[in-house]
């Protein structure tokens, strides 16, 4: 985990540079850069069902599809009408077939997850590790820096392969700290104590 944190540090630390060469188009909608964060996510949602993976896959499931679609921008990459000055350009959610039912579909997702969060006592697994000194403080503040920066890149200075560059990073901690949650949960000796079974 420290190589993660140390290079993804550099990663951040360089991202300003690394954006005067990467070509432009890898800041667009839909570009190379986000189809490899859509395929990170796509490899956190596989590594959460790896077993020993017991409920845990099945806890995060939705969590990583939102993500993942979010990232495809609900589906609109799939129907593009063209490319301007500033990428590809989609067509608004709303004109798609079955663009009413995403937001009432992501509600679910999200209620349902709460509800099991709430049934299943979720919620005590960070306040135990947090009690054991086992929880990912520090990467956890890598992941917040890369969230603040690609909040800075996009809405401040409008650096938007900076903001890409950035959101991997992003993606890349949700899978370490996930991995790391998951790990602490589905040790032998810490089942009882995070009431989940393998």
């Amino acid at each position: 985990m420290t190589y993660y944190r140390i290079l993804s540090l550099l990663i951040l630390a360089a991202a300003p540079l690394m954006a005067t060469w990467i070509p432009e188009q890898w800041g667009w909608e839909n570009s190379v850069v986000e189809w490899l964060q859509v395929t990170v996510l796509a490899l956190g949602l596989f590594l959460s069902w790896k077993k020993p993976s017991g409920s845990f896959g099945l806890f995060t499931t939705p969590i990583w599809l939102i993500l993942i679609g979010r990232e495809l921008s609900w589906g609109r990459v799939f129907f593009p009408l063209g490319i301007d000055a500033h990428g590809p350009y989609f067509p608004a959610l709303k004109q798609l077939w079955y663009g009413s039912a995403v937001y009432p579909i992501i509600a679910i997702l999200l209620l349902g997850w709460i509800f099991a969060i709430i049934k299943y006592k979720l919620y005590k697994i960070p306040v135990t590790m947090i009690k054991n000194k086992t929880f990912p403080w520090i990467n956890l503040a890598v992941t917040f820096l890369a969230v603040a920066t690609t909040h800075v890149a996009e809405r401040i200075l409008h650096m938007q392969k900076v903001e890409e560059i950035a959101e991997t990073i992003v993606y890349v901690g949700f899978i370490v700290l996930a991995l790391q949650i998951k790990q602490a949960v589905l040790k032998p000796k810490n089942n009882k104590k995070y009431l989940v079974n393998q």
